[in-house]
């Protein structure tokens, strides 16, 4: 997992940079709070990767299972993302005009409920924090090994890093 990626020096320093805060309000209870940062650090990794803003084409080059793991599709998770960032809630533009499911976090033991459900109108799924962290860090890793594995990406890695993370040494 992306947390044991650590020991090669492009997972420990997008760690540091750009998820040891997620981790950290997750241990403290802040669950809302960690999965918007870890949103966020998401966002980087896709700019770094590409040096432009398109979360989804990122998400099905590299988080190709999570449909099949979480039951989240990349359009969706999308969706998630702009809602917690850009409107602080569950429902973005896309949910409002019910294109696309509501996604709603939940916490282990309790149940998830399987399936879509409608919540006053609007179709809605259920999601394990813990689950979505797993998958994402998978799709990190999948990503840390292209960079290992590509002379070019290591350079448009160091090149976009610098972009994105100033104070990273």
């Amino acid at each position: 997992m992306f947390i044991e990626s650590q020991n090669n020096d492009f997972g420990k320093e997008l760690y540091k940079a750009l998820f040891a805060g997620s981790f950290d309000c997750l241990k403290s209870g802040f669950h809302v709070s960690s999965i918007k940062l870890f949103l966020i650090g998401i966002d980087s990794v896709y700019f770094i990767d590409s040096g432009k803003s398109n979360l989804g084409n990122w998400l099905k080059k590299y988080a190709k299972g999570m449909p099949d793991k979480i039951e989240i599709t990349s359009q969706e998770l999308v969706e998630h993302r702009n809602s917690l960032i850009h409107y602080g809630g569950l429902d973005s533009k896309g949910v409002k005009a019910k294109r696309i499911c509501r996604l709603i976090p939940v916490l282990k033991p309790a149940v998830k409920f399987p399936g879509i459900k409608k919540i006053r109108g609007i179709k809605t799924k259920f999601y394990y924090v813990d689950e979505l962290f797993v998958c994402l860090s998978e799709a990190i890793d999948s990503y840390i090994d292209d960079v290992n594995g590509n002379k070019n990406k290591k350079t448009q890695f160091i090149k976009n890093m610098k972009k994105v993370i100033y104070d990273v040494k």
